[in-house]
């Protein structure tokens, strides 16, 4: 029984820590650099690049690990798309 308890609270739950205070879901799991070089097409090199121009992806460091939030990943291509006007 609490083992399966155990499995719901990395499902959701809520967690504290620097003031904040966050509900952890599907889409706050956190993405490796290489992950997020694929799941946008882009290289690792120019992810790099773009976070020390402070221009890129929020993330997190994790000792010397960079990680990003699924959802900053989504959210940075949301506000990148260029839709294109058409002269009707």
């Amino acid at each position: 029984m609490a083992q399966k308890n155990s499995a719901e609270s990395h499902t959701s739950s809520t967690t504290r820590g620097c003031g904040l205070e966050t509900n952890l879901t599907e889409n706050a799991r956190l993405l490796t650099e290489k992950q997020v070089s694929s799941y946008i097409s882009m290289s690792l090199s120019w992810l790099r690049q773009a976070r020390h121009r402070c221009t890129g992806i929020p993330y997190s460091k994790i000792g010397r690990s960079v990680r990003y939030r699924h959802e900053d990943v989504l959210n940075y291509c949301r506000e990148h798309r260029i839709t294109p006007l058409f002269d009707a």
